[in-house]
């Protein structure tokens, strides 16, 4: 019969995996896309009857072609 320490040790190695895994694919996804923010700027004015007005701007550079239509599946 297993006791108490070595079910938490058995848990902590689980979850220890999968955070592993997750971090793993996640990278490898992220690096899939051909192209990155050269920078982003956001301006914020704030108006006098407190409303806020938003404008942002991104550059991307891109590495390589890209196409951004979904296959529907």
């Amino acid at each position: 019969m297993m006791n108490q320490r070595q079910v938490k040790r058995i848990v902590v190695f689980l979850m220890t995996a999968l955070t592993v895994f997750t971090i793993a694919v996640t990278r490898a996804a992220a690096q899939q896309l051909p192209f990155y923010w050269d920078n982003i700027n956001v301006a914020i004015e704030v108006q006098t009857n407190g409303d806020m007005l938003v404008t942002e701007t991104q550059k991307y550079v891109f590495t390589a072609d890209y196409n951004n239509e979904r296959l529907n599946l």
